[in-house]
């Protein structure tokens, strides 16, 4: 999907995101950090929030917000995995929004640079608009210990269907 809009596209200032549904992230052994994502009618992303500690709870979710409050999510929300595909453009916001980070960030040893808060103060300067192609397939990832098991399992999966390789190195 990245690389058909990537090399169809014209404009240099519409980057593209792959959004997952929620409930399709989750782990079933803690908390995952995920962008919550604001789709447009037309498709293009709005707002992007960083939620960093998301609990499956049952068929939905529960996200403990900063201030120990809880947001009930549907586990329909579109979210961002960090499957960006961006033009060189983006470089240049990537480091003066680093550059900024740093400085106010410097005595804060656990601070992370979300990306799709970058992408988002874009959006919000109109500096670029952000396409968000939607997949239904299941994302798996070793998060926990305990996930790496499903992640084998999954992994041979796709290999069995032809979907991977059986090999990346051939």
């Amino acid at each position: 999907m990245l690389f058909e809009h990537l090399s169809g596209e014209s404009d240099e200032a519409i980057y593209a995101m792959v959004g997952f549904a929620l409930r399709n992230t989750l782990s079933d052994y803690g908390t995952v950090a995920r962008g919550i994502c604001e789709v447009d009618e037309r498709g293009l992303l709005k707002r992007v929030v960083e939620h960093t500690a998301i609990a499956k709870v049952g068929d939905h979710a529960v996200s403990t917000l900063p201030d120990g409050s809880e947001q009930e999510l549907t586990g329909d929300e579109w979210v961002s995995m960090n499957m960006w595909g961006f033009f060189p453009s983006m470089l240049q916001y990537l480091e003066d929004g680093f550059v900024e980070f740093l400085r106010e960030n410097v005595t804060v040893p656990k601070s992370e640079y979300f990306l799709p808060a970058v992408v988002d103060g874009l959006i919000n300067r109109g500096v670029a608009r952000t396409k968000v192609l939607r997949s239904l397939d299941e994302w798996f990832g070793v998060t926990y210990q305990e996930d790496k098991p499903h992640v084998i399992k999954s992994i041979q999966q796709l290999i069995d269907k032809g979907l991977y390789p059986s090999s990346l190195w051939e």
